[in-house]
């Protein structure tokens, strides 16, 4: 790499700590349609929704490492509305980038889609109980039985394409099994504990 290519590097990179944004659970960082700009996900997890006949429609995830606002990049608007589905950190991302990174997003979003497909068809348990691990995997590794804030039960719902009363069933039987224990910190966190048996924790 050149001196030119490393000064610019360093200065993208000076930048990007400057303007990291740091969003709240139900911060909206895209409106569809809006003028919007890509981001990197340094921790947390938001949804993406695409404008639908009778309010937003569920479109996929966003966790650690992925790429938002892609769009952006070959046309104006964006066209997710993407919101913080727990405490976020972005930090602005740029085109300019390796190739072999450009390599890890397109296998992270293939992979991404493949377990998005889990979370939405099968058994209700499993549904919530494979939402709840994908979130659990893009913790840091030095995160991994430190307490997680998961998405409220509405939005667990939406992504998962249950009724509200049917999360609820199952996470009050994730906790009973122990695969969920609530923190003692007396947010709404939990420690999350799942079966790597692959059996569903209730069949509903």
């Amino acid at each position: 790499m050149g001196k030119a290519e490393t000064s610019l590097l360093a200065c993208q990179h000076e930048a990007s700590l400057a303007e990291r944004r740091h969003l709240r659970r139900g911060d909206i960082i895209h409106h569809a349609g809006s003028v919007g700009r890509t981001w990197r996900v340094l921790s947390g997890s938001l949804r993406l929704d695409v404008p639908g006949d009778s309010g937003p429609v569920f479109a996929g995830l966003a966790l650690r490492d992925d790429i938002i606002g892609v769009e952006t990049l070959t046309r104006e608007r964006c066209a997710f509305t993407v919101s913080a589905l727990s405490d976020c950190v972005l930090e602005p991302w740029s085109a300019y980038t390796s190739h072999h990174e450009l390599q890890h997003i397109l296998a992270r979003n293939a992979l991404r889609a493949a377990a998005m497909m889990e979370v939405r068809s099968g058994l209700s348990a499993s549904r919530v109980r494979n939402l709840i691990r994908l979130l659990n995997s893009a913790a840091q590794p030095d995160e991994a039985d430190t307490p997680q804030a998961l998405p409220d039960q509405c939005a667990m719902a939406e992504i998962t394409g249950l009724t509200h009363e049917t999360v609820c069933r199952v996470i009050a039987q994730m906790r009973k099994d122990g695969e969920l224990k609530r923190a003692s910190s007396g947010k709404k966190q939990f420690i999350v504990q799942l079966r790597t048996d692959g059996a569903p924790a209730v069949t509903c």
